[in-house]
């Protein structure tokens, strides 16, 4: 499967998102892909609900947004992904989750710890 797919417009998603099953959105910048983020995504009970993954720019992109969409993409648990250019309130106010889990900090703590283990190995 093609996971390309997954990665829909805003509007879409709206359309998705009304289908009757429940909606958990998880928001972040998904640039650096790490275990905890994978293992973040491991612990939503998916059940009936669907998994949208909302794809943030952060302050400084390691990645383009494309790029970082298709990360999202790539995991199992998300059923589709949306990036958004700014700011991601009209779309979470339109879809109504059931949940939503911010990934914004960890995805930047997560970041800053690569950069910094990679500057560290060079180093020596």
């Amino acid at each position: 499967m093609d996971t390309r797919t997954k990665i829909i417009s805003a509007e879409r998603a709206v359309e998705v998102a009304s289908d009757g099953r429940h909606v958990v959105v998880v928001t972040g910048h998904f640039d650096v892909l790490q275990a905890g983020l994978v293992q973040a995504f491991r612990g939503i009970s998916k059940g009936p609900s669907m998994v949208l993954a909302v794809v943030l720019n952060p302050p400084a992109p390691l990645l383009s947004a494309r790029a970082r969409a298709e990360l999202a993409a790539g995991l199992e648990v998300v059923d589709y992904v949306v990036p958004v250019a700014d700011d991601a309130t009209e779309l979470l106010r339109a879809i109504k989750p059931i949940q939503v889990i911010s990934e914004e900090l960890a995805d930047q703590r997560r970041a800053a710890e690569l950069i910094q283990h990679v500057q560290q190995k060079y180093k020596s």
